[in-house]
């Protein structure tokens, strides 16, 4: 089934701002990325499931906070800052990445692909941020006819990074998206994440999806949700026991005015960051909108839980 195309926004979202917890770390280099690859975790005792229909979105919400906060404290989730973020630098064109995460986030996905070693670090996003994206955002504008702030559709992004050859269409897994509160369609970009393929070619199991052919692959993705994308880019460790999944926001944070690394230690923790993730943005109105209001794919363009998601692996 052919998903539904990304909503037309009239604006980006400007203010999007989280605090930390006290325990977010600085700094994700080669050593850090092989090192906590190492750390033993701790058992946590999984939350019941509870059905989605008939929970009321600010109860999920309640709940998605308490299950985010808890694998923190679990350090099954740990948060990093970078040292910039998006918009930081305004005063020179050549450096000014505002309302450029659809650029930023594909390029993070690209070098973390690229990467010899385990995956991106925190001083090569924070390069594509101020260094690499804004030229790129130039031309991308100029070529679509946009003024110089202008937000620009994923997919548009998307074909300028393929006919450019920094994104690579070899690499190309798909794109998936839909309701993100739905396990079903959630799920979807879920399993590309961990099996590094379409779904077409996996094996459900106890503890998730599983491809022999691509799960110890790097796997990296743009994620665009209420007028906003982020990257998640999934590492592996060596001998394939287990893969981590960073979801890299170039929004500045609350606490640290910087963008962001959260770093998730299995999918299901991943899982829970996404529900945490989707369910804080939403707006007042918007919360009572999805309480009345069934899924419909043909009003996606006003609904805002839809999501679009691009894939790609190495």
């Amino acid at each position: 089934e052919t998903m539904p195309p990304p909503p037309s926004y009239a604006e980006l979202m400007l203010q999007q701002q989280t605090p930390a917890p006290n325990n977010a770390l600085w700094d994700v280099s080669n050593d850090t990325l092989a090192a906590s690859q190492q750390q033993p975790l701790s058992s946590i005792e999984p939350l019941p499931p509870q059905p989605q229909e008939s929970l009321p979105i600010r109860d999920r919400l309640t709940m998605s906070i308490c299950d985010y906060e808890n694998l923190i404290s679990k350090n099954k989730i740990e948060i990093f800052y970078l040292s910039t973020s998006q918009g930081r630098i305004t005063n020179q064109p050549s450096k000014d990445s505002t309302n450029g995460c659809t650029v930023i986030s594909p390029l993070v996905a690209s070098m973390h692909l690229q990467s010899d070693e385990l995956g991106i670090t925190n001083s090569n996003i924070d390069r594509v941020i101020d260094d690499i994206a804004p030229p790129i955002l130039l031309r991308v504008r100029k070529k679509l006819g946009l003024n110089v702030n202008a937000f620009i559709v994923p997919s548009d992004v998307h074909d300028f990074l393929v006919d450019e050859n920094i994104l690579l269409q070899e690499q190309f897994v798909g794109v998936v998206g839909g309701n993100i509160l739905d396990d079903s369609h959630a799920g979807e970009f879920l399993k590309m994440l961990e099996t590094g393929t379409d779904g077409s070619n996996v094996k459900p199991t106890e503890n998730g999806y599983h491809n022999t052919a691509s799960q110890n692959r790097k796997v990296a993705a743009a994620l665009f949700f209420h007028e906003h994308v982020v990257s998640i880019v999934k590492t592996v460790h060596s001998n394939g026991s287990r893969c981590y999944y960073d979801l890299v926001d170039s929004m500045p944070n609350f606490a640290s005015n910087t963008g962001t690394r959260t770093r998730c230690k299995d999918i299901e923790c991943f899982k829970a960051t996404l529900s945490w993730y989707a369910c804080r943005k939403f707006t007042t109105n918007e919360l009572d909108y999805i309480d009345k209001n069934n899924w419909n794919a043909d009003m996606c363009d006003f609904d805002p839980r839809v999501f679009q998601a691009f894939v790609w692996k190495e």
